[in-house]
């Protein structure tokens, strides 16, 4: 889970043309290691949604902050 959620970062951060260098890694690292398992699935599932997005495969819910 733990690694899913950074590969999510790291390819979100990525195409926002704001990669992460090393010691962004670890700090991204140290902040997914303090989520609870609840709050990891919730960022995972919001960071999925990004990705679709700009794929351009689904549409944004418009409810969604």
């Amino acid at each position: 889970m733990i690694q899913s959620l950074l590969d999510l970062v790291v390819r979100v951060r990525t195409l926002s043309g704001r990669p992460l260098d090393d010691a962004g890694l670890d700090q991204m690292r140290q902040r997914v290691l303090g989520l609870s398992q609840a709050e990891a699935t919730a960022q995972r599932n919001t960071l999925k949604r990004l990705l679709e997005h700009h794929a351009g495969t689904t549409a944004p819910n418009r409810n969604r902050p």
